[in-house]
């Protein structure tokens, strides 16, 4: 009887073998070395005109079952559709045709991207495992590597069909020797290019995703499953903050699922076929073994996103109530609730956010950024972005060598041809649209420095702003700023960038800004106030700085202002030329030179003995720093980018 069931096992299983090989197409019964068996589903060109029930229509040549699934983005045609997927993709960053201005990646590690669902690996190993003993069919990594190549090939040609050579396309020749001066950024690295992920599944009421998931369900209750911890930003409690990250492709499958998608990757099937009944009947729902049109259908969603582009620059600040990024303290705010049953009290309060400054540097610089080469949000987890803050792909990153406090300007000491504003980089994530010429860095520069509107806050600041001609001289009203300082561009916010000076750069700018300034000179101009009457000397500096051969070193103890986020050490820094000026009997100002890293407020007043020597332990009496200019940095001609 058991003999009797075997046999009909196997008759059922070589029928079931046999309908599968006549719904193969030639390309995969090559791989399962079935080739020899002939079939007559072909049309008049001699192509076949049925849809492979193995690989779905993946192998099969173009103009095959052209049927469509009413879907949005996606599609059930192989490689017309296909186009279709990739161009409403590639649309909001300028398409893929002859009047496109996008490169498209080279790189082997950032090249296009192919994902096939695992259910593919269940219907292969399948076959495999009823095929006759004679037949030795090629393990399925080989079949699988070799349909992501035929898939790559098929995206090549559908990018390139119009387009012209794949390269940033340029109308004027003086382009050209820019395009060549950045040629490290372009080709090495390939900033700006657009990359492209595939993602290949059966449709929403497919049966086998019922199937999988009634398996799946199954199988994840018998296994342990670990706890996460709950990582956030702790000031995402209190305000919209975003941060960036992810990956594209992660994000298009947590979307897709979120939309009723369900799918298997290949890892996960090569574990349902491992923890099937036997190894020579790997899992395979008997739903998935029919043969009907329905059940051999393949949907296309495509992700699609811009490499970074890194812009470099040097800006100044001119005014006291402009802080460097967005600048954000928790304020106790008073509300009104009513009484507890034992209690009389009706007074309370709670935290929020507030944000000090008019605006910032970096709402400045990047604001204009963000209007000329937009930044896509169809990589985001929702494709919108959320208004209560959280992590997105998309976005504009700011980066300064440095940062000086909100109440100090930035500005540049003209004498100087080496001294510079203070350098910074800017990550632009997934740019909508490409820089592919000097003139798009030329106009956003003077945007940035003649912006006249965006958003600014309420100011408490009286203090007036020159904002003549680039690099114009500061007014030296207060006492404080010496003829020789100025800033760059018009903006009436107090933020310029340096002429002619932003320009593509290597990402390693990016990662190494911090460290590339720490052996930099800073200049400050520092307006001082001392206790004791200052005296009547023709050279103040001889008088402050007595017996005191400079370079000077000084042992500065971490400040307390910044103990609460520093670790208390003792750092050794040096002042590398002073000069004083009187201003009346009781203030004066000072010119320094410092090495980079240097706590200026603290080496005028002393921070309470922390900073030894101070100017004001030389002197000995009181002192303290009322306005601080930082006026340059300086930069060799040959770090100069």
């Amino acid at each position: 009887m058991n003999d009797g069931g075997g046999s009909n096992l196997e008759i059922a299983e070589q029928s079931s073998f046999e309908a599968a090989l006549r719904h193969c197409c030639s390309k995969c019964r090559d791989y399962l070395k079935t080739s020899e068996l002939k079939q007559n589903n072909t049309n008049g060109n001699g192509r076949e005109s049925f849809r492979c029930w193995l690989c779905l229509g993946l192998w099969q040549k173009e103009g095959e079952n052209q049927t469509t699934v009413p879907t949005t983005t996606t599609t059930t045609t192989t490689t017309s559709c296909l186009g279709k997927a990739l161009e409403e993709c590639c649309s909001p960053y300028g398409g893929i045709g002859r009047n496109s201005p996008n490169r498209f990646s080279r790189l082997a590690n950032q090249s296009h991207t192919v994902s096939l669902s695992g259910d593919l690996c269940l219907r292969y190993r399948w076959l495999t495992s009823i095929l006759p003993s004679s037949s030795t069919p090629l393990p399925f990594s080989v079949y699988l590597q070799d349909l992501k190549q035929h898939m790559y090939a098929r995206i090549e040609s559908i990018i390139q069909q119009d387009n012209v050579a794949n390269g940033v396309k340029t109308e004027e020749e003086e382009n050209s020797q820019w395009i060549q001066d950045h040629q490290h950024v372009f080709e090495n690295e390939e900033q700006g290019a657009l990359s492209i992920h595939l993602l290949c599944l059966p449709p929403k009421d497919h049966p086998l995703n019922l199937a999988l998931n009634n398996f799946m369900s199954n199988h994840k209750n018998n296994q342990k499953t670990k706890k996460q911890r709950n990582r956030y930003n702790k000031r995402q409690k209190c305000g919209p903050f975003t941060t960036q990250g992810g990956d594209p492709r992660q994000n298009l499958e947590v979307r897709l699922r979120s939309k009723g998608y369900e799918w298997i990757s290949q890892s996960t099937a090569e574990e349902l076929s491992s923890a099937a009944a036997s190894p020579e009947a790997p899992f395979l729902p008997d739903a998935c073994k029919s043969f009907d049109e329905p059940m051999m259908r393949i949907e296309y969603h495509v992700a699609v996103f811009r490499r970074p582009l890194f812009l470099y620059g040097y800006y100044t600040k001119s005014r006291r109530d402009v802080s460097q990024t967005p600048f954000v303290v928790m304020r106790e705010k008073p509300t009104t609730s009513e009484p507890a049953a034992n209690s009389t009290s009706t007074n309370s309060s709670t935290k929020e956010a507030e944000i000090l400054g008019v605006t910032s540097v970096e709402e400045q610089i990047c604001g204009p950024i963000q209007d000329l080469l937009g930044v896509s949000t169809q990589n985001n987890l929702m494709p919108d972005t959320p208004s209560d803050g959280g992590v997105l792909y998309g976005m504009i990153k700011f980066h300064a060598s440095g940062r000086e406090d909100m109440d100090v300007r930035m500005l540049v000491r003209s004498e100087s041809p080496t001294c510079h504003g203070r350098p910074f980089c800017i990550q632009v994530i997934d740019a909508l649209n490409p820089i592919a010429s000097p003139n798009q860095l030329k106009g956003l520069a003077e945007t940035i420095n003649k912006i006249v509107t965006g958003t600014t806050r309420t100011s408490t600041s009286t203090e007036e702003i020159s904002t003549k001609n680039d690099g114009v001289e500061i007014d030296s009203g207060d006492g404080l700023c010496n003829t020789g300082a100025s800033y760059y561009g018009q903006n009436p916010m107090g933020v310029g960038i340096l002429p002619n000076a932003l320009r593509l750069v290597p990402a390693a700018i990016f990662s190494g800004l911090q460290k590339d300034t720490e052996s930099k000179t800073k200049h400050y101009g520092c307006y001082c106030w001392s206790k004791d009457v200052l005296p009547n000397e023709d050279d103040l500096t001889k008088f402050l700085f007595r017996n005191v051969v400079f370079p000077l070193t000084i042992q500065q103890r971490t400040p307390l202002r910044v103990l609460h986020r520093r670790t208390n050490s003792i750092r050794e820094r040096n002042v590398l030329h002073a000069k004083a000026t009187k201003i009346d009997d009781h203030h004066f100002r000072l010119e320094l030179s410092t090495q980079a890293g240097t706590y200026v407020k603290e080496f005028v007043y002393g921070d309470f003995g922390r900073t030894i020597p101070s100017v004001s332990s030389l002197m000995g009496c009181k002192m303290n720093l009322l306005k601080l200019d930082c006026e340059g940095i300086e930069i060799p001609k040959e770090e100069h980018f």
